[in-house]
């Protein structure tokens, strides 16, 4: 959980537009950063269920590419 009082780590992540409203809770976003530190993949988060194992086998592909 991150504390986002300025909203600009919301607004750079995309999990909320610039200039809008605040709402209750922010999108659901998580992203699969490289060792570079770029980032590889982002996810908007919808079925939390199968969601780890969606990352898990991208970040195999990754690793094996």
């Amino acid at each position: 959980m991150l504390s986002d009082i300025s909203e600009q780590v919301g607004v750079a992540y995309e999990t909320r537009a610039p200039g809008t409203d605040k709402v209750s809770y922010a999108k659901r976003y998580s992203y699969l950063i490289d060792p570079e530190g770029i980032i590889a993949e982002s996810y908007e988060v919808g079925d939390v269920n199968t969601h780890a194992e969606t990352v898990l086998s991208d970040l195999r592909r990754h690793q094996a590419s």
